[in-house]
């Protein structure tokens, strides 16, 4: 996030526009190249050994797919959109709307920050969505107490020239404001002046330039990963030094054994003849010294006096401190060898959970802005079926956290007893239900075709006993089964 001393005033103009484009650059790239790419070679492990472990991808892959994988439903308190709400979340799963907020989440875990496009191609009459790279895109917003967003632009690097030897790279920045979307460049990559990416000739050059939209806001929406926009390894960077130093020397003194030092007490070597002649001995695995002075001889090597254990036993301190830091947990770890019950596991992933939660704050705001956007577009081409009152709507996460869903179904049946239970959301509780609503719309089709099936067969048996004269086995059985009730209502007076 980028703040400007502008207002959505100024950026009418070309000019101060672009001007206001090139300030941006300048500091996105700054932001880049002392934090953003630190944290993305921290994810890749660039510069790092082949035998490092790479903690800082556990932790961000291992947070966004537990906080996101499962895309969030979205539901509204007025019954009157019910029906709308339910097209739109299939509307979103058909355009991928998952996959790309998974990304965007990706890119939050990271480096703190990703961004979603929302956009439409030609006839559509649902928007698009895809995730844009941090590294490439950013958002400005003005200096209000309560920022707004001015504009955003994403942007790659082309060649002038392929045919050249000359370094004459630039880039081309796509710009959207809450109207338009602008195609620009800079003169070069180290010039960053900004002006058209089309030469300016024609009326449809103008038009190729800057491209009306309907969205109703920047089309480009950050998502922050947490108020202080960083990634969730960034806090244990440190330790995650620490414990790659010291994993790489224990690697190194396992390979130091062969060059191990030997260290020789009260012994004579002679001139470098006789030295020579030791060294050779030595090369033999042959020992022949002389005493001094019958003070005995002693050799020995010179080791590392911290043994395996003891560098194993760092490793795992350091390993405990790395996740109980960042809060996400080592699913490796004995901690989740064995089978535990809900509380038991609700305990063990109490960090996470209060890590999701922030994420889910950050996340809710960034949800209902896309969220209006989708509603300005469905209004601007009359797509009344899906259109709806955003300040309706209810955001539901659903984590991918190991569960005990055997206790889970025993709390319902419980419940269901005593006449406490709503179906729907004993549902959303059951982590092999992937899709609640579906599930529960067959179970009760399921329910109705058995009580049919069992409506059906009592008119059956009904109507065979009217038509047909009871038969002596069946006269004998019903004599039989009346005396049996007598017999055991008397036995009860008794």
């Amino acid at each position: 996030m980028i703040q400007l001393n502008a207002s959505v005033y100024d950026i009418e103009d070309d000019k101060i526009l672009f001007s206001l484009v090139e300030r941006a650059l300048n500091k996105h790239l700054e932001i880049v190249r002392n934090k953003w790419q630190r944290d993305f070679d921290y994810y890749n492990g660039v510069g790092k050994e082949a035998h490092q472990t790479n903690k800082a991808k556990y932790i961000d892959d291992m947070s966004n797919s537990l906080f996101i994988s499962i895309p969030p439903e979205f539901s509204t308190y007025n019954t009157d959109d019910t029906e709308a709400i339910s097209k739109n979340n299939k509307k979103l799963k058909l355009r991928g709307f998952g996959k790309a907020l998974y990304d965007v989440g990706s890119n939050a875990s990271i480096c703190g920050s990703g961004f979603l496009l929302t956009y439409n191609k030609d006839s559509d009459e649902y928007p698009r969505f895809v995730s844009l790279d941090p590294l490439r895109t950013n958002v400005c917003f003005n200096c209000d107490v309560e920022p707004d967003s001015l504009f955003g632009f994403t942007f790659v690097k082309q060649v002038e020239n392929i045919n050249s030897n000359e370094d004459n790279t630039y880039y081309k920045i796509y710009v959207y404001t809450d109207k338009y979307m602008y195609t620009l460049r800079t003169i070069s990559t180290k010039n960053l002046n900004v002006f058209y990416y089309y030469p300016i000739k024609l009326e449809e050059d103008i038009l190729r330039n800057k491209t009306p939209h309907y969205f109703g806001k920047v089309p480009i929406t950050a998502f922050k990963n947490n108020e202080n926009e960083t990634g969730d390894s960034f806090c244990v960077y440190g330790l995650i030094d620490a414990y790659n130093h010291i994993r790489e020397d224990a690697i190194k003194n396992i390979d130091d054994v062969i060059n191990y030092i030997l260290f020789m007490k009260n012994v004579r070597i002679g001139n470098d003849e006789e030295l020579q002649m030791f060294r050779k001995l030595l090369d033999e695995h042959i020992i022949a010294a002389e005493d001094i002075d019958g003070k005995g001889v002693d050799a020995k090597f010179l080791t590392n006096p911290l043994s395996q254990n003891d560098i194993q036993t760092m490793l795992e301190s350091i390993s405990n401190d790395i996740h109980t830091i960042s809060r996400v947990p080592n699913f490796s770890s004995e901690t989740f060898a064995q089978n535990a019950s809900s509380i038991a596991l609700q305990l063990k992933l109490l960090g996470f959970l209060n890590l999701a939660n922030e994420k889910e704050r950050c996340f809710d705001q960034s949800l209902i802005r896309v969220l209006k956007m989708i509603n300005n577009y469905l209004k601007f081409i009359k797509n009344d079926e899906y259109t709806f009152e955003v300040d309706d709507i209810e955001i539901t996460y659903t984590h991918n956290l190991p569960s005990n869903d055997t206790e889970m179904v025993t709390q319902m049946v419980n419940l269901k007893n005593i006449g406490l239970l709503d179906a729907k959301e004993g549902l959303k509780q059951l982590s092999w239900v992937k899709d609640y609503e579906t599930f529960y719309e067959n179970a009760k089709k399921e329910q109705e075709m058995q009580k049919l099936v069992v409506d059906n067969l009592q008119k059956f048996n009904n109507n065979e006993r009217e038509e047909e004269p009871m038969r002596k086995e069946q006269m004998d059985n019903l004599q039989n089964f009346s005396k049996g009730l007598t017999s055991n209502n008397d036995n009860q007076s008794q």
